[in-house]
């Protein structure tokens, strides 16, 4: 029998199982922010322009007719300091927006600015290095801020994993998965694809022992796979239907990982990119996901 959940709980359940949070806008990141501001437009001529255009942006949209005392720069400084996290929120997307805006300017022109096109890029980068940083779940894409969570591959196979660990109780699992993120966050590639790999190892191993399957202690990925397929943890006549998924476990992410995480590298030294491992983060997610709803409908 299925019982309803009212929303607040629901929405509550989705909080708790996300890496990001979406309506608290840190004060350390909103400083970050205007010093990130400061440099962008530093020794540019036309500063004093570029801050009033701005701030008659933020004065447009939040209605304000004027700010007594202030000019726009320490305006609109004292606005991100101060204001509500809804509002911050809404300054940022729409510094965000005129940022894009004079980043197609500048590239449609003769570049007369020649410093102030890669300074605008700079700060995209680095806002959503920061959004990272602080696990505050957005994202500048195109000049608009989007959330996380609206993203198709976050919101369908990132969150669901984590909610299906915690659900089931796959501690260790769990914390190797979100650690993963934590590592992610701080640029530390190698450390996110080596623990993506080991969350998507502890849980085959967790399904093993709660199956009674017996496995070596120092079993690999592409072990694993071997004892759950050999053990019929998928029903034999799906077998044939899900060999490819079989072949896409083995040599997904084991081969990203064992060429990019654990192993030596040799005299030529090898540093994953921000995609790789976001790439390795995904297909964990979307193993996990499988390996434990497969789990929960054998149970059943």
């Amino acid at each position: 029998m299925t019982f309803f959940e009212p929303f607040s709980i629901r929405n509550a359940t989705d909080q708790e199982t996300d890496v990001y949070t979406y309506d608290k806008i840190p004060y350390k990141l909103r400083v970050q922010i205007i010093h990130m501001l400061n440099r962008t437009f530093e020794g540019n001529p036309h500063q004093y322009r570029i801050w009033k255009d701005i701030g008659e942006r933020i004065k447009l949209e939040f209605g304000i007719s004027i700010f007594s005392g202030h000019d726009h720069q320490e305006f609109i400084k004292q606005l991100l300091l101060e204001a509500k996290d809804k509002d911050a929120i809404d300054v940022i997307d729409i510094i965000s927006f005129y940022m894009n805006q004079m980043l197609n300017k500048l590239k449609a022109s003769n570049n007369e600015y020649p410093s102030l096109l890669p300074n605008i890029r700079t700060f995209i980068s680095e806002l959503n290095f920061r959004f990272k940083q602080h696990q505050v779940g957005y994202e500048i894409v195109n000049g608009q801020l989007i959330r996380m969570d609206n993203q198709l591959v976050h919101n369908e196979i990132v969150k669901p994993a984590i909610k299906l660990l915690f659900e089931e109780e796959f501690e260790s699992a769990s914390s190797e998965f979100l650690q993963a993120h934590e590592h992610y966050r701080r640029g530390e590639y190698e450390e996110a694809i080596t623990d993506a790999g080991r969350a998507f190892e502890s849980t085959m191993k967790i399904i093993c022992d709660r199956k009674e399957y017996s496995y070596p202690s120092n079993a690999s990925a592409n072990k694993l796979i071997n004892i759950l397929s050999e053990n019929e943890f998928l029903p034999p006549y799906l077998q044939n239907s899900f060999s490819h998924l079989w072949n896409t476990l083995s040599s997904g992410l084991p081969s990203i990982r064992n060429r990019n995480g654990t192993h030596g590298q040799g005299t030529e030294q090898v540093q994953p990119t921000d995609v790789l491992a976001n790439f390795a983060i995904n297909l964990a997610a979307s193993n996990i996901n499988f390996l434990v709803k497969t789990y929960k409908n054998n149970q059943s």
